[in-house]
């Protein structure tokens, strides 16, 4: 299963008398709903893209713009071609904002005006469903052979080369790689993401600094119990004195050490 994500900016939508630019507007394949799970409140979702001029929205983008989240078979019209209008398939449940992307307009990539099939093209974002158990890494190891047969032969259009190796000689570079999905936000540093990506190395920086202040916490919890340590003997020797048990003695001195570090 794979599905193509491809951004095209601002796009105005008429609400009223007024058109509106919309930033959170994407045109996706009629395969996102299988592989991105993104709940229905209206309509049925795994279909709702497999025709041309269709449109899902997210509930608060049909709340905007028809003040109601029931309004499948309405139809919202943007300035493409002078007027092109979209029919609502479905509405879905709003985008969490800790999602890998936050659109709240998908509309059907049948739309498109593109020349599909130019491998070059890097205007897509592509994910691939796999099945469970199966390691990217061996599917990476494929890449080479489409590379040559399928790449190259259009790159040759634009270069004179004759083969990968003769273009990798020349000191260029052109590869396929995979990453799961859950990494994309920590490690990706590709400049065509959705969003501004966080930072392992920020992640792990933090972290050497709140074990250090634990550690000087630790140093500096020992050395007052050792300051007080001459003062305690003193009190846990009349306790003895008193009667007091061991198992006592214990139980309070752990529980005043835990309440102190809580």
């Amino acid at each position: 299963m794979f599905v193509f994500i491809i951004l095209r900016g601002l796009n105005s939508l008429k609400k009223g008398n007024e058109y509106i630019n919309e930033n959170n507007v994407v045109h996706v394949d009629s395969t996102l709903f299988n592989v991105f799970t993104l709940p229905a409140i209206s309509g049925e979702t795994k279909t709702a893209l497999n025709e041309p001029n269709t449109v899902v929205l997210t509930r608060k983008a049909a709340i905007k713009y028809f003040g109601s989240f029931t309004v499948v078979g309405k139809t919202i019209e943007t300035r493409e071609n002078n007027g092109t209008l979209y029919k609502v398939t479905a509405v879905i449940e709003d985008v969490p904002t800790n999602s890998h992307f936050n659109f709240d307009f998908f509309f059907s990539m049948d739309n498109v005006n593109y020349p599909f099939g130019n491998y070059l093209s890097p205007n897509f974002q592509t994910y691939l469903l796999l099945k469970p158990g199966t390691d990217y890494r061996v599917i990476e190891k494929n890449f080479p052979q489409y590379l040559n047969k399928y790449v190259l032969p259009q790159a040759k259009e634009y270069m004179q080369i004759n083969s990968m190796e003769e273009f990798t000689r020349s000191g260029n570079k052109l590869s396929y790689s995979l990453m799961p999905l859950t990494k994309i936000h920590l490690f990706s540093d590709l400049a065509p993401e959705f969003g501004v990506n966080g930072n392992i190395q920020y992640v792990h920086i933090f972290s050497a600094v709140a074990l250090f202040i634990l550690l000087i916490a630790c140093i500096n919890f020992v050395n007052l119990s050792t300051a007080r340590s001459a003062n305690r003997a003193k009190e846990v020797g009349i306790r003895k004195v008193l009667g007091t048990r061991q198992n006592s003695l214990i139980k309070q001195f752990l529980t005043e050490s835990i309440l102190t570090a809580f």
